[in-house]
């Protein structure tokens, strides 16, 4: 028997395409949409131990499908896939997730179901008071704190865990800042934690509690203790075409924005300069005014979108020099979905007559390793943004290095700034933060 879901009940597959005749896609062609598939089999085998079959299901639009596992002939979950959001459901229990969250042992995703109802007691009234909406965004919030908890327990890294409340609180000023006080928010965010920190001995094993509360403990000091940092601004050399871009961004002008890089580039502007002192730097800005709550989370996925795009009538340039004959291959492992960085990581190397192979975001160890095997390259480059996937990152790194001794191996993102040098301890040949500095080592390296 085959399994189906449509519109809202599982059904025989068999019998629904043979009776329906409103059904688009078919399986196959579900299969080779579903961006992803690998990392949901990865979750099957962590989460059950064996691989089971997996359907696709045709109820399916540009964003969303089904997803329907079984073992043994009995349905036991299944999953609504969409770009942003993974839904879990196992019997009656509903579990939101976005695709940046992790999967971990049971002890933790109770810590998040008892924190969450530990706060939601302690502040009855509070909650009583708030719509639905704003009690799942503290239920997500929760989660996203375990997830940084756990990262920092599993690496033994408590900076992970103080860089993230520090951060943490700073978004939540610019989210709150016509409602409360910067103290009011500073109790509110200290108390968020305090609640994970007391139910952490409810639910975790006794010989990881006390290391755990530590890490609250200290992430919570970190907001006490939190200065704002004095701004020096520092213009760019192109100040006056960051902000030309930007102001064509913000005006969700997309022709503008790319006709402008495009100008650029028929200008003569050297094409490091516009990938790193441009494009790279307006991003960043952009992140920065998400993170303090200038602008929203909408327009800031479209500035990427159109940076992207800006970046692609480029690729014509770049192929145009002379080629070194080396290959790099450029990823963002795990769940990774910050694929910018990496991006131009590898249009700066493939300016330079470098060959690229761009794997994209979200590529699970497995098959990193088997388009290294694949591809040969002379050079990786593991690109990771959020501390979540660090994990990820290591175990990537130790593989190739244990499989493909003679291969370098470089690393870089936002995350590892949020750690005490983790990279020191992998086996890896280059960390910089800096494009252009990568370029220059890879290039001495690999000779």
């Amino acid at each position: 028997m085959r399994f189906a879901l449509y519109e809202g009940e599982i059904v025989d597959i068999d019998l629904c395409l043979s009776q329906l005749s409103d059904i688009k896609y078919t399986e196959e062609m579900c299969l080779k949409y579903v961006r992803g598939l690998k990392e949901i089999e990865n979750f099957l085998r962590k989460s059950y131990g064996s691989l089971m079959r997996i359907l696709f299901i045709f109820k399916l639009t540009r964003t969303h499908c089904f997803v329907i596992y079984y073992r043994e002939g009995n349905i036991i979950t299944f999953r609504e896939y969409t770009t942003h959001l993974v839904s879990v459901r196992r019997k009656a229990d509903v579990y939101k997730m976005s695709l940046l969250w992790m999967e971990y042992e049971s002890e933790f995703e109770h810590l998040v179901e008892a924190s969450f109802a530990r706060e939601s007691h302690e502040k009855e009234e509070y909650f009583q008071s708030v719509s639905d909406r704003v009690r799942k965004i503290i239920y997500r919030d929760t989660r996203y704190n375990i997830d940084y908890l756990y990262t920092a327990y599993v690496l033994d890294d408590k900076k992970i865990m103080n860089t993230y409340a520090v951060w943490l609180y700073e978004l939540m000023v610019g989210i709150h800042k016509k409602r409360f006080s910067k103290e009011q928010t500073k109790e509110y965010v200290i108390f968020h934690f305090e609640a994970i920190k007391k139910t952490i001995p409810e639910v975790v094993s006794p010989e990881k509690c006390q290391k755990l509360q530590e890490l609250v403990e200290g992430a919570q000091q970190s907001i006490r203790d939190y200065v704002p940092a004095v701004e020096v601004k520092q213009e760019s050399r192109y100040e006056t075409e960051i902000e030309e871009y930007m102001e064509a961004l913000f005006q969700k002008d997309t022709r503008k924005a790319v006709g402008l890089i495009r100008k650029y580039v028929e200008r003569g502007m050297n094409l490091d300069d516009i990938y790193v002192e441009i494009l790279s730097e307006s991003m960043k800005r952009v992140g920065e005014l998400w993170h303090t709550a200038e602008i929203t989370v909408d327009t800031e996925h479209y500035c990427t979108s159109v940076t992207q795009m800006a970046m692609a009538q480029m690729y014509d340039f770049l192929f145009d020099g002379k080629r070194s004959h080396k290959k790099i291959l450029s990823v963002c492992p795990g769940m990774e979905l910050h694929e910018m960085g990496a991006r131009i990581i590898t249009d700066l190397f493939e300016n330079h007559g470098w060959d690229s192979i761009f794997l994209g975001a979200a590529v699970p160890v497995d098959y990193i390793i088997e388009a290294v095997r694949e591809n040969q390259p002379d050079l990786v480059t593991l690109s990771v943004s959020m501390p979540q996937h660090l994990m990820d990152c290591e175990k990537a790194v130790r593989e190739i290095r244990k499989e493909f001794p003679d291969i370098k191996i470089a690393v870089g993102g936002k995350a590892f700034e949020s750690t005490n040098g983790i990279w020191k301890k992998w086996p890896v040949d280059i960390y910089s933060k800096d494009a252009r500095e990568l370029l220059a080592r890879a290039d001495q390296l690999c000779g």
